[in-house]
């Protein structure tokens, strides 16, 4: 239990999450009548407005949920790898229950399957799918992205018996994590499809999001590491200090801080000085901030499950 598995289902479904709502953002707010849609009627059947979706559009949204989709996807896969025996799984679905695995569990299937169909809609130049359902399509992935997003850090926040992650800010440092990558992974593509030019506006709002996010995620971090250090629980300091200068220091300074926070930081400014945002820059950052995404969830789990293992063998 909290394995490689684990953190690689970390990761991808926090990121899957993530660029899910991003698409979603970017699909609700394309105008209607930039869908170029057209009316179809039968006989007597009163005309229905089907979606034409614009060719720029189609090579940005659909891309972004097809990944999200497979980041879920594998994502899972990992998290039943671990579970060790896949049928546990089906019994959540067979007994279902109000409690946060079954909740989770639920909310990723359903976003998957938001994910895939949207890929489906947006990929199509002209298809069956109406305006209303697409743009509903992407309401309802927001939502359950957000429920996964949450998951992924609840799924460590709510286990009383590790105290470095008790609590509300690893979850909150997961959620801001999993928007960020999902931002980071946006503008990835943008410069992949040779989109970043026809949609420099939405790079420039993506790229101040991601710095705001950046900045969010460095002050919850420290309220986590200033918590658990001055706290009265012994695991928990001891879990942040190896974080600091034991053996996680290294992936959790430079992988986390340096590559995930200070680079994608210090390229924005860069970028604002020279007035311009080049491709080269643009996916720099979003490979640290996707690097130090991964090292954050690695060190996170490491430090609380090494600290409260060789604890509880102490005892």
């Amino acid at each position: 239990m909290f394995g490689m598995p684990v953190i690689c289902y970390l990761f991808l479904g926090g990121m899957g999450a993530g660029l899910c709502i991003c698409s979603s953002v970017v699909a609700l707010l394309v105008p209607v009548e930039r869908y170029g849609a057209r009316l179809r009627s039968r006989g007597a059947a009163p005309s229905v407005l089907y979606a034409v979706v614009p060719r720029a559009y189609r090579m940005l949204v659909a891309p972004g949920y097809l990944a999200a989709a497979f980041c879920i996807a594998v994502g899972s896969i990992m998290l039943l790898v671990d579970l060790g025996v896949p049928n546990r799984a089906t019994l959540l679905f067979q007994s279902p229950t109000t409690s946060l695995l079954t909740v989770g569990s639920f909310a990723l299937v359903a976003l998957f399957a938001l994910s895939a169909v949207s890929s489906v809609g947006w990929g199509l130049p002209s298809s069956r799918f109406r305006v209303g359902i697409l743009r509903k399509l992407a309401a309802a992935s927001v939502a359950a992205g957000a429920v996964v997003a949450a998951y992924t850090g609840l799924l460590l926040g709510s286990l009383v018996a590790v105290p470095l992650w008790y609590g509300p800010w690893v979850p909150a440092l997961f959620v801001l994590s999993s928007l960020s990558c999902g931002v980071a992974a946006l503008l990835a593509l943008l410069c992949f499809t040779g989109l970043d030019a026809a949609f420099a506006s939405l790079v420039e709002h993506a790229v101040r999001a991601d710095a705001l996010l950046v900045v969010l995620e460095a002050l919850v971090c420290f309220a986590l590491l200033a918590t658990a250090l001055s706290g009265s629980y012994a695991a928990a300091a001891d879990g942040a200090a190896e974080l600091l200068g034991g053996s996680l220091r290294d992936p959790f300074v430079f992988g986390f801080i340096g590559a995930g926070l200070a680079c994608p930081l210090v390229l924005d400014a860069v970028a604002l000085f020279m007035r311009r945002r080049t491709a080269a820059l643009t996916l720099a950052g979003s490979a640290g901030i996707l690097a130090g995404a991964f090292a954050l969830r690695y060190c996170i789990v490491m430090a609380g499950a090494q600290v409260s293992f060789v604890q509880g063998v102490m005892r």
